[in-house]
């Protein structure tokens, strides 16, 4: 599988006959947890997780006390999750392309950002140092179902975490009676990011990770 997301336009050729498009469903819940993990191994190969493992709590557990490029870690319960698609990149216009239509030549990147509530700022301080690191996130819903790019969108047996860019954890915003006190974590995926993006379900509520309960020390 070619894990590189393409951008429009990358080697793109006219087809001589239209493909056939499958409709077919898919949805992902409210993001609840994020899982960070390194983009690459020790020999620069992309990282990837079997899917089997994003069904078990046990085997999570276990990459989350690894030494070397397979470790996992947890973000804090995310809330308020916004997602802002990027648009399309032109280029042309009148007096410059042929009939003033300008051509699609890219995708702009998709803004991230969800709110972390009543965290300790050395929290914050760790998260921020993911930013100097080529890193990639798979999302957790409320049900233990994980997105990432996957293998095989009918059959997925790997995943791979999505790559991150301009990774931002805000300062504290303090809370009064009325409110928490929050950070802000952000982050941006390129153009094309979500092409090759699927979820694993979570088969049996019993071994799957509680997002909202598990590893939150």
């Amino acid at each position: 599988m070619n894990t590189l997301i393409n951008l429009l336009g990358c080697g793109c050729s006219e087809q001589s006959v239209l493909s056939d498009v499958a409709i077919r469903s898919e949805s992902f819940g409210e993001t609840q947890r994020l899982l960070f993990m390194k983009l690459y191994d020790d020999t620069g190969a992309l990282n990837t997780i079997p899917a089997a493992t994003l069904k078990s709590k046990s085997a999570l557990a276990a990459l989350r006390g690894a030494i070397d490029h397979t470790k996992i870690v947890f973000s804090p319960v995310v809330h308020e999750p916004s997602t802002s698609p990027g648009g399309a990149r032109l280029d042309g216009g009148v007096g410059t392309t042929a009939g003033g239509v300008e051509e699609v030549v890219g995708i702009d990147p998709t803004e991230v950002s969800f709110v972390m509530r009543n965290v300790r700022q050395d929290t914050v301080t760790l998260l921020r140092k993911f930013g100097c690191t080529p890193i990639g996130v798979i999302r957790f819903d409320a049900c233990g179902n994980a997105e990432g790019i996957v293998d095989d969108h009918d059959a997925p047996t790997t995943i791979m975490p999505v790559p991150v860019n301009t990774l931002f954890v805000g300062d504290k915003s303090h809370g009064n009676g009325q409110s928490a006190e929050k950070n802000v974590l952000s982050f941006k995926h390129i153009g094309g990011w979500s092409e090759k993006v699927g979820v694993v379900k979570a088969d049996d509520p019993t071994l799957a990770l509680n997002p909202l309960l598990d590893f939150l020390t």
